[in-house]
């Protein structure tokens, strides 16, 4: 069965970087023609409550567990170009982020867990999009014959269990793909005044 996912492109021609960028507390911008390459790192970007700006492309292909674009608190991310997250288990933007407008392209790619692009427990979450938002989890059996620990196979693209709104323009795509759970946008739904708004 053909992907629902769009071909990234391939990885880019660079020499990788070999520790997270430091962003300090600070603004952040990739700028456009910049390319960021990371391949033996967990994350691409490390602060708290940073303001991250990409205009050029950043891609992490990463043979660890995890896979994070920003490993810090609460970042606000807006991006007009390429983000690509890979990882073996657990890929996305961040552990805590609440924040994102995305005009361009964002992947989050899992091998045998769960890919996500947002992650929020209880936290107030935004995004904007007019681009494409994709999770996927690509089913590989890291584990054959293990009773214990089971592959998930799940990509969620927005998993915000606390609030969240949701804008997205005509021609914005977020998409989910995986082997057992695919869920484009998952939300709180019990309480009316505590729930999703969702705008397209």
């Amino acid at each position: 069965m053909p992907s629902i996912i769009p071909d990234p492109g391939l990885p880019p021609a660079v020499e990788p970087i070999t520790a997270p960028i430091e962003t300090d507390e600070v603004s952040y911008t990739v700028d456009a023609g910049t390319v960021i390459y990371a391949t033996d790192i967990i994350q691409v970007f490390n602060g708290w409550n940073d303001t991250i700006t990409v205009n050029g492309t950043v891609w992490l292909d990463s043979n660890n567990v995890y896979g994070w674009f920003f490993g810090g608190n609460r970042p606000t991310i807006l991006n007009n170009g390429l983000i690509y997250l890979h990882a073996k288990n657990i890929a996305e933007l961040s552990p805590k982020a609440d924040y994102l407008v995305n005009t361009g392209s964002i992947y989050s790619i899992s091998d045998s867990g769960t890919a996500r692009v947002i992650n929020s427990d209880v936290l107030p979450v935004y995004v904007e999009n007019s681009g494409l938002i994709a999770a996927q989890s690509l089913g590989i059996d890291e584990t054959p014959g293990d009773p214990v620990y089971i592959d998930t196979w799940q990509a969620i693209t927005i998993d915000a269990n606390g609030w969240l709104q949701l804008i997205n323009h005509e021609g914005g795509q977020i998409l989910a793909e995986a082997r057992q759970l695919a869920i484009a946008v998952s939300g709180p739904g019990r309480d009316p005044t505590f729930g999703t708004n969702l705008v397209s």
